[in-house]
């Protein structure tokens, strides 16, 4: 009976529990894990270079994350969808765990290294988790099981970030790299289960052969966003709100780091933070993003972001205040997290599901 009323709330229809579960319980382990190694080295990172090196790491970000879309596409001429979705946290948790050996060793180039691979897996892992619940939704199921999705990154990530200053203080900074690990691994032991259980297979056969280049299948994912004038907006809107996103992560980055000199006291800081504004997203993903999609459409619910910036970057014209800087950064982690990444795929999850993770990471 319980279990019922909780279904009813939650609009999960009977036989669909197990699956929502799984889903949820995969984005809720990634983004803990996520949000503790990514305080963790953005505070170590801010506390060796400060944010001087910033602009050029965004650059040599962007470059990163499109050799790993390249990447993205190439596996998936060479494995199945599934597999995929598992391999790309398994392969993160084999890199970060060589990245923490090297930062024992004092090699001077891993801090850098590991900010660039904490904003790639912020792709990756978001990629992974939406993949696989593509994988065992079909559209019209996206539109109540996404937000339920979202919800489980957001509380996963309000976890992480409240949980970071205590695990900073009990086994270092340097070490909340090894909690991000173990949280990969078992992502992909409950993915694994999701695949299977959601009725999908792992062995499933790659639509093109092995040989296909990287290229071709980023191509791909070209021409179904070009034979669709909504797809084509969507790729505007993304490398403008990328655009606004740095601009406003900048600033906010640079007056945190004057503020908490200290490692332990900045990733701190950072967990607290992103663990509150997550947490105002939870309760937007798992009451309010579902009814607005129902009553407003996908459309209307994606214009709140474009809005938000506009407010923000207002102000900041007039003043550009710590308290201001992280009262905006506030509301765009809750937005990002309880609106407007549900609503970014429950579109990209209309794309038919042989383009479908071609065309997310064209798009990403």
């Amino acid at each position: 009976m319980r279990g019922g009323r909780v279904g009813r709330l939650l609009n999960v229809r009977p036989g669909e529990g197990r699956v929502v579960a799984l889903a949820v319980a995969v984005s809720f382990v990634a983004f803990v894990g996520l949000m503790i190694g990514g305080s963790g080295i953005e505070a170590m990172f801010f506390a060796r270079y400060g944010v001087s090196r910033l602009p050029v790491m965004y650059l040599v970000l962007g470059g990163t994350m499109f050799l790993t879309s390249l990447g993205v596409g190439a596996l998936l001429g060479r494995t199945s969808r599934g597999r995929a979705c598992l391999l790309i946290p398994m392969g993160l948790a084999i890199v970060a765990t060589v990245g923490r050996v090297a930062l024992a060793g004092g090699v001077s180039w891993v801090p850098q290294a590991l900010w660039l691979l904490q904003g790639m897996a912020w792709f990756v892992v978001g990629w992974s988790v939406w993949g696989l619940g593509g994988l065992v939704a079909d559209t019209r199921q996206a539109k109540r099981f996404f937000p339920l999705i979202g919800a489980g990154s957001v509380l996963g990530q309000v976890i992480g970030g409240l949980v970071t200053r205590p695990v900073a203080s009990a086994l270092g900074t340097s070490n909340l790299i090894l909690v991000w690990v173990g949280s990969l691994v078992l992502v992909v032991v409950i993915g694994a289960r999701l695949v299977v259980v959601g009725g999908a297979s792992l062995h499933a056969s790659a639509r093109r052969g092995p040989a296909e280049r990287a290229l071709a299948q980023l191509a791909e994912g070209f021409r179904t966003v070009r034979q669709s004038s909504l797809l084509l907006w969507m790729a505007l809107a993304s490398i403008l709100l990328s655009l606004l996103f740095f601009s406003l992560y900048l600033p906010f980055s640079r007056a945190a780091t004057t503020r908490y000199p200290d490692p332990d006291d900045l990733a701190g800081f950072f967990g607290l933070f992103f663990g509150v504004s997550t947490g105002v997203a939870f309760l937007l993903s798992l009451f309010v993003t579902n009814r607005l999609l129902a009553r407003f459409g996908v459309p209307v619910v994606m214009l709140v972001l474009p809005l938000l910036y506009l407010a923000a970057f207002g102000t900041l014209t007039v003043t550009a205040t710590f308290a201001v800087l992280a009262a905006f950064r506030f509301l765009q982690v809750a937005w990002m997290q309880g609106g407007a990444v549900s609503s970014w795929e429950a579109v990209i999850n209309t794309v038919p599901a042989a383009r479908r993770d071609r065309t997310r990471a064209f798009l990403y």
